[in-house]
């Protein structure tokens, strides 16, 4: 979020001569200044222009914030549990870290009451990094005298957050509030470790206080103001209120307009975080307008090779990939990669979360095997790295569990989410949120494999997660209790079954309507379920009124609208109707054929592949054929020969009766 070691040369000419050896120096693999150096020389420029102050000695320390950065980020997210994985925290933590290691500086040399040698050795300790040694002088100013003890344990608070030892940071600045109530600063800075121990509620109520002791004085325009209305919006994010975020963010973002101007690297960071709130909201026209002007921003200030310009283009991929843009998603991905492998190194712990979003979109794409590679090598520097109970490595088993779910191989993903959640079960309590996928995704698998009881007994720890954490109108309540539909319904309580859909859809509906949300696996398993059950009438009569809620959100011509008449034409195909079934696969068609990008033409090549499988069953082979060429040329030029996709379209292809062919 916040970088304060910015490198920049703000020379123009010196701006020029760097554009040179950067592309020099990617051919001869010199470093930067000695072939700076070198062209001075020819040209005729004495090379003393550059001074060791202006350019030599800020790379120099550039090398060694980057050496720093590699080692702090691997201690934070190894302290940090699975939020390790959330690169936004890391910035923050990283930022407020730094910040601290300035301030106590300055707060020890504003200690006026206590003795010179016990500031002269902090200082010593400070300087050398022993904040160990730092920590054991301050100690003991705390039990030998009274004087200015909540500034006392507000820097005792700051060593240990320098340390990343949170839950003594947290003691020392409750400490340091009890004693004086009436400063903002203290609340805040336990505002900002609860969020760090992921006990967001809290965070939230103390960093309010904050907000208001500032109110109160007057001095809500200032960048502490800002900085505490940032906090909050992450906080809000976190607990899911995503409106209630963007206007913390906003608000934050206006002071710091006021404070540093439109162009700042501070103004880039809060962009970005914005933006994420509209992903998350999946309003990704507004997304990419704030991760595009954070874009412009950073890439001016920070340049292309560090780990925040890395972050925000992981982030972008995210956004492209939602938006159906796999294409660019991927480019986004493996330049993100690429970028935290020069800054940090090939099996640095934060190289992970990039590595799970490449596997998770080739598995997207039916690209099993190449997803199975960055899903491995995620896991081998998570083996490396963590010890075997750690929650990052749950999350690794997870994702694992996902792709071998939609691979249709149930047996080896129930083996990864039971992988999961045994680690987890160590890690939290029985209804801590984050056991929450794993239920689900175990009870949704049970439940297809014929184990009904051990289902139930998983969504059923699910819905109690969800009911101690949150309202019954959230998205997550919906899913559970769209998997349950099917358990009650098997375990022959059709009225229980049918009770939890309605509630389900109830929910689901007021997404789409509310906040348009992408759905679409959620909304799909919902349509599916009574196919699955063969209740085939009853799925109809729920399939339309989910289309007619979509088609008032989306609009005629929506991706959303296509995909539901493509369960409608699925559901007349298992009840036999063919010529129903076509007529609902040539609409769906005719959206994908009006949309212009890939996913469009992904969709088009499923369609076409429905009708052929509809002609080939009424035993039309010719004409089945001809779809089954159009979906294969479009798979083939996608994904390429060997997809999963691919494959069975060749295989339906070829399966086909040579004689009626002729």
């Amino acid at each position: 979020m916040i970088n304060k070691r910015i490198l920049r040369i703000k020379d123009h000419f010196s701006s020029i001569l760097i554009s040179w050896s950067k592309k020099i120096s990617k051919l001869k693999k010199l470093p930067a200044y000695i072939i700076i150096i070198f062209i001075l020389f020819i040209i005729g420029i004495p090379a003393t222009v550059f001074s060791y102050i202006n350019f030599i000695e800020p790379r120099i320390q550039k090398d060694n914030f980057e050496k720093e950065l590699q080692e702090d980020l691997s201690i934070i997210i190894n302290k940090l549990d699975v939020n390790g994985l959330d690169d936004a925290l890391l910035e923050k933590i990283i930022t407020e870290r730094n910040n601290r290691i300035i301030e106590l500086e300055e707060q020890i040399d504003k200690l006026k009451s206590i003795p010179n040698n016990y500031k002269e050795n902090l200082n010593i300790a400070l300087k050398n990094k022993d904040y160990t040694k730092a920590e054991e002088i301050i100690r003991e100013l705390i039990e030998t005298s009274n004087i200015e003890t909540s500034t006392l344990y507000y820097n005792l608070g700051n060593i240990y957050y320098i340390k990343l030892d949170f839950k003594n940071a947290l003691e020392a600045y409750t400490e340091a509030s009890i004693l004086k109530p009436s400063d903002y600063i203290f609340k805040k800075e336990i505002g900002e470790v609860l969020i760090i121990l992921g006990d967001y509620n809290n965070a939230k109520i103390y960093l309010e206080d904050a907000l208001n002791l500032k109110i109160i004085e007057k001095e809500n325009e200032d960048l502490d103001t800002a900085n505490i209305l940032e906090s909050l919006g992450i906080t809000s994010f976190y607990l899911g209120d995503l409106d209630l975020s963007i206007e913390y963010y906003e608000k934050s973002l206006n002071i710091k307009i006021k404070t540093f101007g439109d162009f700042h690297q501070e103004i880039g960071f809060t962009l970005s975080n914005i933006g994420s709130v509209w992903l998350s909201k999946n309003d990704y026209d507004k997304a990419k307008y704030y991760y595009e002007n954070s874009q412009k921003i950073l890439i001016d200030i920070l340049g292309e090779e560090n780990f925040y310009y890395a972050n925000l283009i992981n982030n972008l991929g995210v956004l492209y990939k939602s938006m159906g843009n796999y294409n660019d998603a991927i480019q986004n991905f493996y330049n993100a990669l690429e970028i935290k492998e020069n800054v940090l190194g090939e099996n640095h712990p934060a190289l992970i979360s990039t590595l799970l979003n490449i596997g998770s979109i080739w598995a997207s794409l039916g690209e099993y095997d190449r997803a199975i590679d960055f899903l491995n090598r995620s896991l081998i520097i998570a083996e490396g790295f963590f010890e075997e109970n750690h929650p990052i490595l749950a999350e690794v088993y997870e994702e694992f569990g996902h792709l071998y779910m939609n691979k249709d191989d149930l047996e080896r993903a129930k083996y990864y989410y039971e992988k999961s959640l045994i680690i987890k079960r160590e890690i939290y309590e029985e209804n801590d949120y984050p056991l929450l996928s794993d239920y689900n995704n175990l009870g949704y698998i049970l439940c297809s494999i014929g184990e009904i009881d051990k289902a139930q007994y998983y969504l059923e720890k699910a819905k109690e997660i969800l009911n101690s954490n949150y309202n019954d109108n959230n998205l997550s309540y919906a899913i559970v209790l769209g998997n349950l539909t099917e358990v009650y319904y098997k375990n022959g309580d059709k009225k229980k079954a049918e009770e939890y859909f309605k509630e389900s859809l109830d929910i689901m509906l007021r997404f789409i309507i509310d906040s348009k949300p992408d759905l679409a696996i959620e909304i799909q398993r919902l349509e599916n379920i009574w196919n699955s059950l063969g209740e085939y009438d009853k799925s109809l009569f729920y399939q339309n009124k989910i289309l007619e809620n979509k088609i008032k959100a989306y609009g005629d011509l929506h991706q959303e609208v296509a995909i539901s008449y493509g369960l409608i034409g699925d559901t007349f195909f298992y009840k036999g109707n063919h010529e129903k079934a076509i007529e609902f696969y040539q609409k769906s068609l005719e959206i994908y054929l009006k949309m212009s990008d890939s996913v469009g033409e992904i969709g088009s090549a499923i369609c076409y592949g429905k009708i052929g499988t509809v002609l080939d069953t009424k035993n039309e082979y010719q004409k089945a054929k001809i779809y089954y060429e159009k979906a294969l040329e479009i798979f083939q030029s996608h994904f390429g020969s060997d997809n999963d996709y691919t494959v069975k379209i060749r295989n339906l292809l070829e399966s086909l009766p040579d004689k009626e062919l002729n």
